[in-house]
């Protein structure tokens, strides 16, 4: 799910900050006068290399497996940070949490396109996601197609 939302998140356009301190802000290296609107696009920082790694724009559900991604979570901008963030990201996310933990146990799902299947014996996937060809809400240019199959009444 984590690599979900990173990877496409719902709502991509950027909510500004305004600098309200009267000195007002140092970020890095940067300088910002008190007036300034800033904003950050989740998309964008989601997909930075420097964070995420080479293979950033690439569905790697096993990156949340390693230490140093794993840390990187409280970074995730998929409904906002700190004290603006979504009101309802808790519901939102158990909600999802409920859906998909159903939808895995009840169906299989296989990829269609043979390149993209999953290496079980790795315990690894590495797929590719569409491109995305908007900005504001996530959308992409292509499904990304799987079959589907009811799982056998009483297996796991």
């Amino acid at each position: 799910m984590k690599e979900s939302f990173r990877l496409t998140p719902i709502f991509t356009v950027p909510l500004a900050r305004r600098v309200v301190a009267r000195e007002g802000v140092r970020i890095g290296a940067y300088y910002f006068p008190q007036g300034t609107s800033l904003a950050v696009c989740n998309h964008a920082f989601h997909h930075n290399a420097a964070v995420w790694g080479q293979d950033h724009n690439e569905f790697v559900p096993g990156r949340w497996d390693q230490l140093q991604t794993s840390q990187c979570s409280k970074l995730l901008m998929h409904f906002g940070l700190g004290r603006r963030q979504c009101i309802g990201k808790n519901v939102a996310t158990t909600n999802i949490l409920k859906v998909m933990s159903t939808l895995l146990r009840e169906f299989e799902f296989e990829l269609v396109d043979e390149q993209e299947k999953i290496n079980v014996a790795e315990g690894s996937y590495k797929g590719k996601i569409p491109r995305m060809i908007s900005v504001g809400i996530s959308h992409l240019e292509g499904p990304l197609a799987v079959k589907v199959r009811a799982r056998a009444r009483g297996a796991n």
